[in-house]
Parts: structure tokens; C-alpha cells; sequence
């Protein structure tokens, strides 16, 4: 009998070693097993990332060319405006008329002006020669035409890296 007991205990304790043992080996392969697809998942999200990325510095260089090729334009047709202002004469006989000016700033701004105005004093020659009136249409002109450059610009930036 007790040799049966004995017999009987060591059987039990083979049974819980190999048991033992198998349990280990199947955790230990389940964590590895797992952590390889956390790996593969996290290589995929990064590879991802990168792709993206890269994507949006090409679209960046791109719409920085656009913005830089633009800016030469304006350059260059700034100089032209100064060429033109060189014709444009600046003596007191070609003065605009207090009027013009009034009807040009109105006519630039797309505002109609707040004060009523009468037609007194409109036929008087104002101190804003023909000359300066058309390098501040230029310069209005370059000023928007730059601006509405940045604007489109960063317009496209914000629209490419932010989908």
C-alpha cells in the first residue's frame, strides 16, 4: 500500500511537471508571439508616418517653389512699374483735381466715402501730382499682389498637410 502511495504521488508529480512545463512553454510562446505582431504593427504605423511625411515635404517644396516663382514675377513687374513711373511727369501743371483724387481713392478701395462731399473746391488742383498717384496705385497693386500670393500659399500648405 504504500508502495502504491508512492507510486501513485510520483505519477501525480510527473503529470504536474510535464504540465508545469508545457504551461511555461506556451506563455513564454504566446508573450513572444505577441510582442513580434505589436512589433510588425508598430514598424507598419512608422513606415506609414514616414510615407506621409515625406509626402507633405514634397507638397511643401512644391508649393514653396510656386510661392518663390511667383514672388519673382511680382519682382519683376515691380521694376517695370518703377520703368513706367519714370515717364510720368512731376510738374505742378499735371496735379489731379482734388475730385480725381477723391474719385480714384474711392474707385481703389470699392468704398464709398462716409462724409458726404460737395462739388466746392473739386476743380482745385490737389498737392497729389499725377505721378505719385500712380506710383501708389503700383505699390497697392504689387502690395496685393504679394499678399494674395502668401495667402494662396499658405492656403495650399494648410490644405496638403492637413487632410
Amino acid at each position: 500500500m504504500i508502495l502504491k502511495l508512492f507510486s501513485g504521488i510520483a505519477s501525480i508529480k510527473k503529470t504536474l511537471i510535464i504540465y508545469s512545463v508545457v504551461f511555461t512553454v506556451g506563455i513564454g510562446t504566446g508573450i513572444w508571439i505577441t510582442n513580434k505582431f505589436y512589433a510588425i504593427g508598430k514598424i507598419n504605423m512608422l513606415e506609414n508616418y514616414i510615407d506621409k511625411q515625406n509626402a507633405s515635404h514634397i507638397n511643401t517644396v512644391k508649393n514653396l517653389k510656386e510661392v518663390h516663382d511667383e514672388e519673382l514675377k511680382i519682382a519683376n513687374d515691380n521694376v517695370r512699374i518703377e520703368r513706367v513711373t519714370e515717364y510720368v511727369k512731376d510738374n505742378i501743371e499735371c496735379n489731379l483735381t482734388v475730385g480725381a483724387v477723391w474719385l480714384l481713392d474711392n474707385s481703389r478701395t470699392g468704398l464709398p466715402n462716409a462724409t458726404t462731399r460737395t462739388d466746392e473746391g473739386l476743380s482745385e488742383p490737389s498737392t497729389i501730382t499725377q505721378r505719385q498717384q500712380v506710383e501708389s496705385c503700383a505699390r497697392d497693386g504689387i502690395q496685393y499682389r504679394q499678399l494674395k500670393n502668401t495667402y494662396d500659399g499658405l492656403r495650399r500648405f494648410v490644405g496638403e498637410n492637413w487632410k
